[in-house]
């Protein structure tokens, strides 16, 4: 009696696991739809370059341009410091959704915005606070960026130069 319903246990749940298999792997294989591409479909040399997504623009922070060492032409404010050496003050999102920061911004006097250098659009902004590494004036420093995407150098006084290049974090982007 024990061995007729093991049988009948093996053959009908064998049967369904197989159908299981049959549908899901049929299934997943269906999602991926008419227009991609899997690794199965290239082959070896035939992806270029050109062939592949290119990454966002900057988009630039809307900092005041400041040329010179100083903070002359931009009192009270945080300034993109030396935008044709440096690169002007801005952000990119690339293909994996990591956001970017690049240039260096001076803190110029008292900023109406106190320790907010600028704030990232929508869609540039992590899902959570994060505190990021960077330089000032040759010291470590941190950055946090907020969930409202305020940029803060933390402990910035007037006149630090704090660079932003290499400062990256996940967006919580669609």
């Amino acid at each position: 009696m024990l061995s007729e319903g093991l049988a009948y246990f093996r053959q009908h749940w064998m049967g369904a696991l197989a159908l299981f298999l049959v549908l899901t792997g049929g299934s997943a294989y269906g999602l991926a739809g008419h227009n991609s591409v899997r690794s199965d479909d290239i082959r070896n040399g035939q992806v270029r370059v050109e062939d592949l997504a290119k990454p966002q623009s900057l988009k630039k922070a809307g900092l005041v341009k400041n040329e010179s060492f100083n903070c002359g032409n931009a009192p009270n404010q945080w300034a993109s410091s030396r935008p044709s050496v440096n690169g002007p003050v801005g952000y990119w999102r690339d293909l994996g959704g990591v956001v970017h920061l690049s240039g260096q911004a001076a803190r110029c006097g008292t900023p109406p915005t106190g320790g907010v250098a600028f704030v990232l659009r929508r869609g540039y902004r992590p899902a959570k606070l994060t505190d990021e590494a960077t330089v000032n004036n040759g010291n470590f420093m941190e950055i946090t960026i907020d969930k409202q995407g305020e940029v803060i150098p933390v402990g910035a006084n007037d006149g630090a130069v704090v660079s932003l290049d290499g400062v990256t974090f996940r967006c919580d982007c669609p």
